[in-house]
């Protein structure tokens, strides 16, 4: 090797490390911008402090707090929170601290983002719908990304407090799927949620999340409205998204190595045991307050869920809403099914979110009223 090639060694290992550290650095600056021009956009997501981390639950709404769904730069949907954390319309009186004084004539809805209603006001989802119907009072406890861990939950915090005459407790495949994972969807970072594990003599017990979400800590509201600078992005980046990945990373990390040494549990993976355990609880639960459940089976894209056959050991009616949905259709295609169901928007029109609509709502809450009637 000649003296000039190996004196400019250093400087091409120099110039090597130099170049690897701009390609790292690049890759979650990459990631920001992909993150702060789709907030720019108008993505779907959330605005206002409607929200907060809870050490049982993962998160939680806040009592008495407002917020808004957005689902385009055209479409926001207000949220309104009571006391209790139950959804309710924007002019409708709070329900009173006293539970007491209403748990004759009450209606209590469990479930995921499809009972909460994401993309509809208040007083269209199937709750609201049904608790009109029947002259009952709506208590709709469904909450986006939660899943049957959480279902059973809140079930055990407020069936025995307000003894509603109803309780819905909806059913889809997701569920089960996301009671055996560590981590429940979000818009952007980690949501750690509880889940299911195995205990003794076949039982099972509901694990607290792994650790607080960092989500509910970034506003990123101001970054909505604010002008695409690269002051913005920059501010964006250094003050919200990095620390927020750094606290997941760090936390997920932990998460890991404890999984890795058996220190923590592994989620429990059997979804028909987990289907079996949750729903006869909160059926037991129901029993033992007077309360009625109703399961409501609903899924995705037309396609029909297949209803367990462990539903066919318990009391509580089923209501097959996912079929009825698919019955109004001329046929079961996937694209009559997103015309008639799916959220549309903007110009040209096009699919800006995939939950049921108000339409869909009105037709569940038919469903399970022909189903209740027998």
């Amino acid at each position: 090797m000649s003296r000039r090639v190996s004196g400019n060694i250093p400087g091409y290992a120099i110039f090597g490390i130099v170049i690897t550290a701009l390609l790292i650095l690049s890759v979650p600056f990459f990631f920001s911008y992909l993150h702060w021009t789709n907030i720019k956009s108008g993505s779907a997501g959330w605005t206002g402090s409607a929200h907060k981390v809870d050490p049982e639950l993962g998160y939680v709404p806040i009592p008495d707090s407002n917020g808004m769904m957005i689902l385009s730069d055209e479409v926001r949907i207000p949220v309104r929170y009571d006391c209790h954390g139950f959804r309710i319309d924007h002019d409708r009186s709070p329900i009173r601290t006293d539970a007491s004084e209403i748990h004759v004539d009450s209606l209590l809805a469990l479930g995921c983002s499809f009972t909460f209603g994401f993309g509809v006001p208040s007083q269209n989802t199937y709750c609201s719908l049904l608790a009109k119907r029947l002259g009952l009072t709506p208590l709709n406890a469904g909450r986006c990304s939660y899943g049957l861990a959480e279902m059973v939950i809140l079930a055990r915090r407020l069936i025995p407090v307000f003894k509603p005459k109803f309780v819905l407790a909806q059913y889809s495949p997701w569920l089960a799927d996301r009671a055996r994972l560590r981590y429940a969807p979000s818009f952007f970072g980690l949501l750690p949620h509880p889940y299911f594990v195995s205990g003794s003599g076949g039982h099972f017990r509901i694990h607290s999340p792994d650790f607080a979400s960092a989500i509910f800590d970034v506003d990123l509201d101001v970054f909505r409205f604010s002008r695409p600078t690269l002051f913005d992005f920059m501010d964006f980046s250094l003050n919200r998204k990095f620390p927020l990945v750094a606290h997941d990373l760090w936390h997920s990390s932990r998460v890991w190595l404890k999984e890795a040494l058996s220190l923590i549990p592994e989620p429990e993976q059997d979804t028909e045991k987990i289907i079996r355990l949750a729903y006869g609880e909160i059926e037991s639960i129901c029993s033992r307050h007077g309360s009625r459940m109703v399961i409501i089976v609903l899924g995705m894209d037309g396609s029909l869920s297949t209803i367990p056959e462990y539903f066919k050991k318990l009391e509580s009616k089923v209501a097959d809403s996912q079929g009825a949905l698919t019955r109004r259709l001329k046929t079961c295609s996937t694209e009559e099914y997103a015309k008639a169901y799916y959220h549309w928007g903007k110009n040209p029109s096009v699919i800006i979110d995939r939950h049921p609509n108000s339409h869909a709502h009105k037709i569940i809450a038919e469903s399970i009223q022909h189903e209740i009637s027998f």
